[in-house]
C-alpha cells in the first residue's frame, strides 16, 4: 500500500480544482505488468522513468499543462496521463516523448503522477500493484540521470554556465508549442 508519509499532493495554481500527487518507487521488478495494467485501464496513474526528472516543479508543470489541455478539451494523447508523459518531452512526437519518458524495463525507479487523488485511492490502486519499495521524494535527484536529459533536451554544458538544469529543461516543457 501506499505510504502517505511519501506521497506528496500540490493543489493546481492555475487550476483551483486540480490536484497533482507525486510518489517516488524505487527497485521496481514488473515494469511489463504495470505497462499492462495503464493499457487496461486498471491504473489511473502516469509512470514516469525517473532518469528523465531532476525535481517534482518538472513534474508539475508538465501536469499542469495536461490539466490544461484537459480542461480546454485539447488533449493531443489519449488520456491526462499519457498528456503528463508527452508534456515532459520538448519534442511534439508523442511516440518519442512516450518511449523516452515513461516507465520502460531498463528503470529501476519510477516517479508515479496521479490527478484529482483526493482520497488517495488512485495511489494506493497503483501501489498495489508495484513490487518495488516507495522513497521520500527528497531522494529523487540519486536517480536524475543529467547526461542523458542534457542530450534530450539539447542543453549544453555552456547553457548551464548560467542557468541550472532545472530552469533549461521547465524553459523546454514550457515553450515546445512554439519553439518546435
Amino acid at each position: 500500500m501506499a505510504d502517505a508519509d511519501h506521497v506528496q499532493s500540490f493543489p493546481s495554481d492555475v487550476f483551483p480544482h486540480y490536484t497533482i500527487s507525486l510518489a517516488l518507487f524505487d527497485n521496481l521488478k514488473n515494469v511489463e505488468a504495470l505497462k499492462n495494467r495503464i493499457i487496461s485501464g486498471k491504473i489511473d496513474a502516469a509512470l514516469l522513468s525517473s532518469k528523465m526528472i531532476c525535481d517534482t516543479f518538472q513534474v508539475l508543470v508538465a501536469a499542469t499543462k495536461a490539466i490544461g489541455s484537459l480542461v480546454n478539451q485539447k488533449l493531443k494523447t489519449r488520456n491526462i496521463n499519457s498528456e503528463i508523459i508527452f508534456n515532459l518531452s520538448a519534442s511534439n512526437n508523442i511516440s518519442d516523448s512516450l518511449k523516452r519518458f515513461g516507465v520502460s524495463p531498463e528503470d529501476s525507479a519510477v516517479v508515479v503522477v496521479t490527478v484529482n487523488d483526493f482520497d488517495g485511492l488512485k495511489m494506493q490502486n497503483v501501489s498495489q500493484y508495484m513490487e518495488a519499495e516507495m522513497k521520500p521524494l527528497e531522494l529523487l535527484s540519486r536517480y536524475t540521470d543529467e547526461e542523458r536529459m542534457k542530450k534530450v533536451y539539447k542543453i549544453t554544458d555552456a547553457e548551464l554556465v548560467n542557468s541550472a538544469l532545472l530552469d533549461s529543461v521547465v524553459t523546454r516543457i514550457a515553450v515546445k508549442e512554439y519553439a518546435t
